[in-house]
């Protein structure tokens, strides 16, 4: 689906590039007629919300189990994600679990860097299963078609190595 989205946005850019070499008025006007249908279709529902991450599945996202107690895993989750550059917006306890639902703001994307974001959000769930907890994190980008900022994966590997990191104190 990403790769789909990704090709309609380059088509749009190309479409739009297109319009100014044209040199009769009719083509422009049906090219831009069509540019404007394939933006639209690209992006709508591509918009991401705290409320997408929070109603999301208990098995959303990347998950990590830790032989401790729920409320030491719940600590060390917290302080991971407070040491990270992302803001805290809601901690709270559902059937699921215990909730940290955080935000990551855009950035200026210039020259493309590395670190350059339109903005993520995204949950940790802590859950216990048997015996063990469970920590799971699950994120999106605010805007789905973009090629830049912080994947899941990326959110997932700094907060469980930051768990690690206070766990091994």
């Amino acid at each position: 689906m990403k790769l789909i989205r990704r090709m309609v946005v380059s088509l749009c850019i190309v479409g739009l590039v297109g319009c100014t070499t044209l040199t009769t008025l009719n083509d422009v006007v049906q090219l831009k007629k069509i540019v404007v249908s394939l933006c639209v279709v690209a992006f709508s529902g591509c918009y991401s919300t705290l409320s997408t991450v929070k109603d999301a599945d208990q098995s959303a996202g990347i998950s990590k189990e830790f032989n401790s107690d729920i409320e030491s895993t719940k600590l060390w989750a917290l302080t991971s994600v407070e040491r990270l550059n992302i803001n805290i917006i809601e901690t709270f306890e559902n059937k699921h679990g215990f909730n940290i639902l955080f935000s990551k703001d855009a950035t200026p994307m210039l020259y493309f860097a590395a670190d350059a974001s339109s903005g993520e959000v995204g949950r940790v769930l802590i859950y216990a299963k048997g015996d063990a907890t469970m920590v799971s994190v699950h994120s999106r980008a605010r805007v789905i078609t973009l090629f830049t900022g912080t994947d899941e994966q990326d959110f997932a590997t700094a907060i469980f190595t930051g768990m690690n990191d206070l766990i091994s104190r």
